[in-house]
């Protein structure tokens, strides 16, 4: 990973707040969960995480914009 893309998530994470955070955190946590018990395909999960990124960093882009 580049320099260039830590700082784009260090950023990302910064534009939050701190409920925001937590509630990404849980819903992360709860998912694992899922996984976990259910059995859930990996690759769901992994789909939902590149989701949850691509909008946190779009969100991060809306703001420097």
């Amino acid at each position: 990973m580049s320099m260039k893309d830590m700082l784009a998530i260090r950023q990302a994470v910064d534009y939050l707040g701190e409920e925001d955070i937590r509630s990404y955190l849980r819903m992360i946590l709860a998912e694992i969960k899922i996984l976990k018990e259910q059995g859930e395909s990996p690759e769901a999960f992994a789909a939902g995480l590149i989701e949850l990124y691509d909008s946190l960093i779009g969100l991060q882009g809306k703001k420097v914009s």
